[in-house]
């Protein structure tokens, strides 16, 4: 896909509650809290919350992040 070019596919997959419910499980999952002790996997998990934020009604986007939380924090989604 082009730069610019709208990804009708992403759009509606998003605008029907997929990533509703794949935000809420990130957000539950990747919530710095629940690194604490661990000052790298928190670092990540700030990070990564920002992100899951920023991008609520993506879900092509969600999904991404959902594979670097998993390989990252080393969590099951």
């Amino acid at each position: 896909m082009a730069e610019g070019e709208i990804d009708f596919g992403n759009v509606i997959a998003s605008s029907f509650g997929a990533a509703d419910s794949l935000y809420r499980q990130l957000v539950r999952k990747c919530h710095p809290d629940k690194f604490v002790g661990d000052e790298e996997k928190q670092t990540i998990a700030k990070d990564l919350a920002a992100r899951i934020g920023e991008n609520k009604h993506d879900l092509k986007k969600l999904n991404e992040l959902k594979k670097e939380a998993i390989e990252k924090l080393n969590i099951n989604i």
